[in-house]
This record gives C-alpha cells, structure tokens and sequence, in this order.
C-alpha cells in the first residue's frame, strides 16, 4: 500500500487539479482506492461511484429545468452531458484518472500487470462527484460540477 503520506500528497494534487476545496481529503480517498474485492465483479468504489452518478444526474436536470428546457430536451441534453463518452473525455482531458490507486500502486505508476481499471466507463469522476457532495453538500457539489463541466466537457449546456 502506498504510504498514508504519499496517499495524503496525491490526493491534495489531486484537489487541486479539480479545483476542489475539500473539508476532508479522505473522502477524495476513497474515491480513488480502488480495490478488487474476490468473488465480486466490481471495485471497491463502484458505490460511490453510483451515488457520484446519481448527483451528477440531479444537477444537470435541475440546472437544464431551471434553464426553462421541457422534458424532451431536458433528457436529450442531460443525456449528452452524462454518458460515459464524456465522463471518460473529462477524465482523459485532465488526467484524474491517474491518481487512482490500489493497495500497491497509483495508476500512473503501475506496470503492465497491475493495471488498475480504467476503460470507456470511467468510475472515477462519478466517485469524485460522490467524495465531493459527501465533505462540501449539494451546494457544493453543484457549483463544482457545473463550472468543471463547462471547462472540461466541450459540450455547451
């Protein structure tokens, strides 16, 4: 396992490169300990990573209804802004997946073997979403969201 130090360090970066103001990293770490769990499909934060997804999804429909959309296009544009075509885009884009890690390594430093997963469905910045909104609240996490979707997405709300 990394060092509680080195975790602390890459974490904090991290922050930094999404311009998170965190009340408590560890949230951030959990999101980014990605463990292999024997006998289950699944990583250890795929939980978060569902509840990430589950606050990325109201924000954008509340910001596109407050935007004055109907639920046709509400839908249509939401759907753009959250498929997994563009979670992976953001995620390349900046780079955040590389700061996952294991109990051996960080992503950007692990050899072949020991890959951590990382494919067309990126968990990460879903987990993120998820670290976020559990250390700032939904406030929060609304602004963080719409302002790094407006920077990093290349798609227009």
């Amino acid at each position: 396992m990394p060092s509680q130090e080195r975790i602390q360090t890459k974490m904090q970066e991290l922050a930094r490169l999404l311009g998170y103001d965190y009340s408590d990293i560890q949230h951030l770490s959990n999101a980014m300990y990605c463990k292999k769990e024997e006998g289950r499909n699944d990583y250890t934060n795929d939980a978060m990573a569902t509840l990430g997804d589950t606050v990325l999804k109201l924000i954008l429909a509340e910001y596109l209804y407050d935007q004055g959309y109907d639920k046709d296009e509400i839908s249509a544009r939401k759907l753009r802004l959250e498929q997994n075509t563009t979670l992976k885009r953001i995620s390349d884009k900046t780079g955040l997946w590389q700061y996952a890690y294991n109990d051996r390594y960080f992503a950007d430093e692990a050899p072949g073997d020991a890959k951590l997963p990382y494919g067309n469905h990126d968990i990460y910045l879903e987990a993120i979403i998820a670290a976020i909104y559990r250390d700032r609240g939904l406030a929060y996490a609304r602004q963080w969201v719409l302002r790094f979707w407006r920077e990093h997405a290349g798609i227009s709300f």
